[in-house]
């Protein structure tokens, strides 16, 4: 016998809906908050809790709560005048948050010095595996 609910069942039960509602409100937080912070915070500053005006948000280092403190009274200003409840930010390091390291940045392509000298080396290659593969490296890099 076991005393196991199903999600579905933990979640209909009375009282529940809040946790969804709750939920909800602090993505929908996350969103505005990610509009208000500086383009190099986005993505690494997370929104913890809502409770009694105080906006608590996680971050995964100390060096970025440091200087997300600064922006502290701005966000709460912000949010504020968008109808929040909010008065004070409170900045939180939980290293188990994933770091956001930026968008990837572009590979550079073969010189067309490399290009030529591996065309030379796939003609110069009997019929193979080696060839085959080098031969779709080379078109690959010719697209780009």
């Amino acid at each position: 016998m076991t005393n196991a609910k199903s999600l579905s069942e933990l979640l209909s039960s009375p009282g529940q809906s809040n946790v969804l509602e709750r939920g909800h409100a602090l993505l929908a937080l996350q969103a505005r908050l990610e509009k208000l912070l500086p383009e190099s915070f986005r993505g690494q500053v997370f929104v913890a809790d809502l409770k009694d005006g105080v906006l608590s948000l996680a971050c995964a280092h100390s060096a970025l709560a440091s200087r997300l403190r600064s922006e502290g009274p701005r966000i709460a200003k912000s949010l504020s005048q968008q109808g929040l409840a909010v008065q004070q930010v409170k900045m939180m390091v939980r290293p188990d948050l994933p770091l956001y390291r930026g968008p990837d940045k572009p590979k550079a392509g073969l010189s067309q010095g490399a290009l030529a000298t591996l065309t030379k080396a796939e003609q110069e290659l009997e019929s193979g595996e080696l060839k085959s593969v080098l031969g779709r490296m080379i078109r690959r890099h010719k697209k780009t």
